[in-house]
């Protein structure tokens, strides 16, 4: 595994916990690093602001507008975060 595939997991692990606690009428059961999060997940934005919120406490990191704004899947989230700790 590289290490974006580590931060995908860890990524997927996070939107799965995001999801049973913040997304009542959702159900993350299938998730992996190609889940897109508005059209395979339905997320709207705020949820997905939330989301990256958690990304960034739980990695120390702050993700700019910018390249989120790009990032459609978990891996794209994924490569966001690595770049961020390189």
């Amino acid at each position: 595994m590289t290490a974006i595939d580590d931060i995908a997991c860890r990524l997927s692990s996070l939107l799965v916990t995001y999801i049973k606690e913040n997304v009542a009428d959702k159900i993350a059961t299938e998730i992996g690093p190609d889940t897109d999060l508005t059209s395979d997940l339905e997320l709207e934005s705020i949820q997905i602001m939330e989301y990256v919120v958690e990304i960034e406490d739980d990695y120390d990191i702050s993700i700019d507008l910018e390249s989120l704004s790009n990032a459609k899947t978990i891996l794209d989230l994924a490569g966001i975060v690595a770049r961020q700790l390189n």
